[in-house]
């Protein structure tokens, strides 16, 4: 069943909080985090195959999926929980402090300003134009209502 608005924005409210609890990570080591935590415990390659229950070569191409984003999670998991580690994985706002709610006002604000520009035109051709307050004002009451709807316009590709 799917989740009704309200239940949508309680999970993204729960995720921005949580999300504000999650450590600001590095960007990812040019070796990948795989070979970098394994190099610095002073695992080889052979000894973390033995750990795993597999080949050496299956350890060197794991660390280079892992670089080139092919590595499965589950082979990941399995490969920090043999190094006595955890494999941690989230998926967050791109830019640091930045929450989900903002990315869907930018998205709203984005959208009911395309929305408005139309109107606008349309009323500037039967001089009927309002006044740039008021404008601003419909403009903001409309992104938080598309908002609030989710509306799926929001999400749509603007053609170029």
């Amino acid at each position: 069943m799917k989740p009704n608005k309200r239940q949508q924005t309680q999970q993204r409210q729960l995720l921005d909080q949580r999300n504000q609890n999650l450590p600001t990570w590095s960007p990812v080591p040019k070796t990948g985090w795989l070979k970098s935590v394994r190099n610095s415990l002073g695992l080889t390659t052979r000894q973390l195959a033995e750990l795993m229950k597999t080949n050496p070569s299956g350890i060197s191409k794991l660390e280079i999926n892992e670089i080139k984003k092919t590595a499965s999670l589950k082979s990941l998991a399995t490969a920090a929980a043999a190094m006595d580690c955890e494999l941690v994985y989230a998926i967050v706002p791109k830019s640091p402090n930045r929450t989900l709610d903002e990315i869907l006002d930018q998205k709203a604000l984005l959208l009911a300003q395309k929305i408005s520009k139309g109107v606008a035109h349309s009323m500037s051709l039967e001089e009927q134009s309002v006044s740039k307050e008021v404008t601003n004002t419909q403009i903001k009451n409309l992104a938080q209502e598309l908002k609030r709807n989710l509306d799926p316009r929001l999400w749509k590709r603007s053609k170029k």
